[in-house]
């Protein structure tokens, strides 16, 4: 109303169009923030969707490198390193690489402390070989030496020992008072009784003593090349630095007898009886030793290059630094026996048993060992490059740090029935390490 009383009817007009305007403003603003909010929204979710896709790519890419990862990782100690780095663990790191550090030169010191042992065992033991040669040199010397001093009274002794040899009781009758006396060179004494007879020195060169009984005769540096002693007893006999050569010793009977530093060079000793006898130093190169029984015998530092062994009780036998350089050792028995140090290249260990067997640091370089039964065995340290191992049981042998370098046929079962404090050297391509510790004590064999 205005001041007239009539009604501002143009003003109203006016206001109601501001008013429609200004609502028409503020509707298409709400339908445009409406529509750009939709625009907003849907484009959102197309970069949510393009973002999911990148985050799915990305794990897969991921995925993939972690199974790439996996399959190029071993497990070794360099794992802990590799997981260190993934989670930047700088210390970690670094203490691991310290440790790794300190094991591999702790490992190499002790290859190169067993390789200079080894070495310095060779040398010991060719300076022994060198040694006995020597003192063979000098014992023929003797012997021809001997010989030819004896040699104009040979007959007479041996017509005298043919008539009195028909007595068994040679000896105990008391006829003569020294039965070296009468024998010499090609003596022939068939089942003569001489026990506790002394022969010290005496040459008794090609003497046929078949059947004889020597039990406790002292024949210390005798000797008896190419003697026949089929069958004799030699039973608690000494018969140290004796010159046996040659000599023929099929079935002889020495229990407890004390060959120490003996020569037999080329001895035929098929089916003898040595059980508990002392060898010590033997000289014993292309000896036959067939059937023979050997049990508990002492044999350590003993020569038996070329030797042939087969079938040969050696249960229980210490053959500590012995020689036994291309023996033949098919089907023996080496039960428990001791073999530290023993140098057995080339040897022919075919069906041999050696069952509890101490071979530790010995020498098997080429050495041929199918089908042997190594169950039991201590082999720390041993030496088997080139070995051939087809069929040898393994079950629960030792193998710490043995060298298997060019071993062939060794399974991988078998290697796995054995076991060892730690892995052994150089294992044939496609073999891996996967036994546990050894449980059994060994310290009790060790020497």
């Amino acid at each position: 109303m205005n001041r007239s009383g009539r009604p501002r009817v143009r003003s109203a007009s006016k206001w109601l169009q501001q008013l429609n305007r200004g609502l028409q403003q503020w509707w298409n603003q709400q339908e445009q923030r409406r529509l750009k909010r939709v625009h907003e929204c849907l484009e959102g979710r197309w970069r949510e969707d393009e973002k999911r896709e990148l985050r799915r790519q990305r794990r897969h890419w991921h995925r993939r490198q972690r199974r790439e990862r996996r399959k190029r990782q071993q497990q070794t100690v360099w794992d802990s390193f590799k997981s260190c780095l993934q989670r930047n663990e700088p210390i970690l790191v670094l203490v691991g690489v310290i440790i790794a550090v300190a094991a591999l030169v702790f490992t190499l010191g002790e290859i190169r402390e067993q390789r200079t042992l080894r070495e310095a065992t060779l040398v010991e033991f060719r300076e022994q070989r060198k040694l006995r040669e020597a003192t063979f040199v000098e014992f023929e010397a003797q012997r021809l030496t001997r010989e030819a001093s004896l040699v104009g009274m040979a007959s007479e002794r041996l017509d005298a020992a043919r008539t009195l040899s028909k007595d068994g009781s040679l000896v105990r009758a008391g006829q003569i008072p020294l039965l070296e006396q009468i024998v010499g060179i090609g003596t022939s004494l068939e089942g003569i009784n001489a026990s506790k007879v002394t022969l010290a020195k005496a040459t008794l060169t090609n003497a046929i003593f078949t059947d004889a009984d020597f039990t406790g005769a002292d024949l210390y540096n005798a000797d008896l090349t190419g003697a026949i002693l089929v069958g004799t007893v030699l039973h608690d006999a000494n018969l140290r630095d004796a010159n046996l050569r040659d000599a023929d010793l099929r079935d002889a009977d020495l229990r407890d007898a004390d060959l120490t530093n003996a020569i037999l060079t080329n001895a035929d000793l098929t089916g003898a009886t040595l059980t508990d006898a002392v060898l010590q130093g033997v000289y014993l190169k292309n000896s036959v030793l067939t059937s023979a029984v050997l049990t508990e015998a002492d044999l350590s530092a003993s020569y038996l290059e070329g030797a042939t062994l087969r079938d040969t009780g050696l249960s229980g036998a210490d053959l500590t630094g012995a020689v036994l350089t291309d023996a033949v050792l098919q089907g023996a028995n080496l039960t428990s026996a001791l073999l530290y140090g023993t140098l057995l290249t080339r040897a022919d260990l075919t069906d041999a048993v050696l069952q509890g067997a101490n071979l530790t640091s010995a020498l098997l370089h080429e050495t041929v060992l199918t089908r042997a039964d190594l169950t039991d065995a201590v082999l720390q340290g041993a030496n088997l490059t080139s070995a051939l191992l087809h069929g040898t049981v393994l079950t629960r042998a030792d193998l710490t740090e043995t060298d298997l370098q060019l071993a062939e046929g060794l399974s991988q079962e078998r290697l796995d029935s054995a076991c060892g404090t730690s892995s052994p050297h150089n294992l044939p391509d496609g073999r891996r390490w996967r036994s546990s510790p050894c449980t059994a004590q060994i310290s009790e064999i060790l020497p």
